[in-house]
């Protein structure tokens, strides 16, 4: 089980692939995610790229206690792009991933070679709903909730059920810090300083962040596209992995070729 120390945690991390052609990606899951929801994905591009996808602290594998600010996960995810030496990657967040991927790229763009923000905004406000049964401390609720928006109604809830049961779930109060970083997250007015080339993508019925979020995100990068995926939810790596997996291997063809 590879763990690495970074800011005072042991961090899990799959790291597979080429290490000597094509690009490296660096993979964010999202709040209550870990690097499982990446597995298909990471499958996808293996073969011609290093994939790496981290667990952070409290998710997972990794050890710790989480975070309630965005903020502090990119300190993290900075010492440990630091320790495992990684440069010039693309970086991809989901959801969550995708604000500390934002986030990154305004304080350390020279580490980048590109941006894929998948399913995610430049504001993610959580339903009060969601936090409300955190309190409460019902986390079979709080799955049942999350099977019926996280996902494309289009797929069948046994998937959904067998998903869950392959990935865990991480602590009530982890999940309840995940949602607070998010619900304080904004940066509706920082993300047209971002330069970084960045992929933007969105399920065509991703409920939890719609379209508009993403095209919001498009408009105003300077040197952001969009691509919309045809029948994705908003757990995208999941649903339509190869989908995902063949506009990432795209977009780092494109920029290889820069």
């Amino acid at each position: 089980m590879p763990r690495i120390k970074a800011a005072e945690d042991l961090l899990y991390f799959e790291d597979k692939g080429d290490m000597a052609r094509g690009a490296t990606f660096l993979f964010l899951h999202g709040a209550a995610g870990s690097s499982l929801h990446w597995q298909k994905v990471l499958a996808e591009l293996e073969t011609d790229h290093r994939v790496v996808a981290l667990d952070l602290p409290g998710h997972g594998n990794s050890s710790g206690r989480g975070s309630r600010s965005v903020n502090s996960y990119v300190k993290v995810v900075r010492s440990f792009t630091d320790t495992l030496n990684l440069s010039n990657f693309i970086l991809c967040g989901h959801s969550m991933g995708g604000a500390i991927a934002m986030d990154y790229a305004l304080k350390y763009p020279g580490d980048l070679r590109g941006l894929a923000l998948i399913a995610t905004g430049a504001r993610l406000k959580v339903a009060p709903l969601f936090l409300e049964i955190c309190l409460e401390g019902d986390m079979d609720k709080l799955k049942v909730l999350l099977s019926k928006y996280a996902f494309s109604p289009g797929v069948p809830l046994v998937h959904i059920q067998k998903w869950q049961q392959q990935w865990g779930f991480p602590s009530r109060e982890i999940v309840y810090g995940d949602f607070l970083a998010c619900n304080s997250f904004d940066r509706l007015q920082e993300v047209g300083q971002i330069r970084t080339p960045s992929l933007i993508i969105c399920g065509d019925e991703d409920r939890m962040t719609p379209l508009k979020y993403s095209a919001y995100l498009a408009d105003r990068m300077e040197k952001a596209r969009l691509e919309v995926i045809p029948g994705g939810g908003h757990m995208l790596m999941v649903e339509k992995p190869r989908d995902l997996g063949r506009s990432l291997d795209g977009f780092a063809a494109e920029l290889m070729q820069e």
